[in-house]
């Protein structure tokens, strides 16, 4: 059993290093909750409701791509331009998520549509 451990110990390496390069190619999916951002709202109007919106983002990439990823790296944008007065609901869809790569995929959105209600500045 103690006979030829170097020998072993470097099979052991070996196989726990390609093992580790090969794991980090895999497909991996994660969720994560981020922020909306909002651009464009008119001038005149406010946002009342929902006052901090938020979504959850599913991606799909590789491990090590996927594990880099949080909310601080993560953006949602949405276009308030055409909003009015009262209720106005807003799809958020792939474009309007800001990832730091294109390695990774946007393959669920949850909520895909918010609803914002706007009143007029006072």
């Amino acid at each position: 059993m103690v006979r030829r451990w170097r020998t072993k110990a470097l099979s052991l390496l070996v196989v726990s290093l390609t093992w580790l390069l090969f794991a980090g190619q895999q497909d991996f999916q994660a969720s994560f909750t981020v922020p909306v951002e909002s651009a464009n709202l008119p001038a005149i109007l406010r946002i009342t409701e929902p006052p901090n919106p938020r979504v959850r983002i599913t991606v799909r990439g590789l491990r090590k791509d996927v594990g880099l990823l949080d909310e601080s790296n993560v953006e949602v944008r949405v276009d308030l331009s055409g909003s009015r007065v009262g209720s106005n609901k807003v799809r958020i869809g792939r474009g309007q998520v800001i990832l730091p790569n294109d390695r990774v995929r946007v393959i669920r959105i949850q909520p895909p549509v918010l609803t914002y209600v706007m009143r007029e500045r006072p």
